[in-house]
């Protein structure tokens, strides 16, 4: 089992995200939450290339929204806010994969 302070919220880490040009802090970020999300997508039955497409799918999202999270250790978690998101993005991915074979 991983060490439950593996995926522990690093504020300075978000604090840096939220300045784009931070490559480094990105890198970061990838390297500690993809596995997180890769295993979040996994649980939920998808296959191994689809899981990867959508983890990806998840860090653009990560990007495009970063600004507007708010960390507040009273108010709720990082991981609850990245979990919400790869569940919706999960959804977005099954909702195109349904329409492009309907439609």
């Amino acid at each position: 089992m991983a060490d439950e302070n593996q995926y522990q919220t690093r504020v300075t880490l978000l604090a840096k995200l939220k300045k784009s040009e931070n490559h480094e802090a990105w890198h970061e970020f990838e390297n500690i939450y993809r596995g997180f999300i890769l295993s979040l997508i996994l649980r939920m039955g998808i296959n191994q290339e689809d899981a990867e497409d959508i983890s990806q799918a998840v860090l653009t999202k990560v990007w495009q929204k970063i600004e507007d999270f708010e960390y507040s250790q009273n108010k709720g978690k990082f991981h609850n806010w990245l979990a919400a998101m790869t569940r919706n993005t999960v959804k977005d991915f099954f909702r195109t994969k349904k329409n492009f074979i309907t439609g």
